[in-house]
């Protein structure tokens, strides 16, 4: 099992500037897309709650989230293998 866990500000722009390569749309999209999938509304209430404590969320949970987000805004489909790489990516540059 996978958890992505956020401890300062500096892990939320790593994760986006990822989703950002990996998927070719906008930083300020992928803070947004990021977000969502972790379950904020926004990039912005993600980073205020950071700021008060370490942020959480499973894997299996942020990419089931991340996969519908992407579909509806971008028409992006994330396969298992790309789904796997963002996993492996996540968890090397947030552990």
């Amino acid at each position: 099992m996978t958890i992505i866990t956020h401890k300062d500000p500096t892990q939320l722009s790593s994760s986006a500037h990822l989703l950002k390569t990996l998927f070719n749309i906008k930083f300020t999209r992928a803070k947004e897309r990021h977000a969502v999938a972790m379950g904020f509304p926004s990039s912005n209430h993600l980073l205020n709650q950071i700021k008060l404590a370490e942020v959480s969320c499973d894997f299996s949970v942020y990419i089931g989230i991340l996969k519908a987000d992407m579909l509806k805004h971008h028409q992006i489909s994330i396969d298992d293998k790309q789904a796997e790489a963002l996993a492996t990516q996540l968890s090397h540059s947030l552990f």
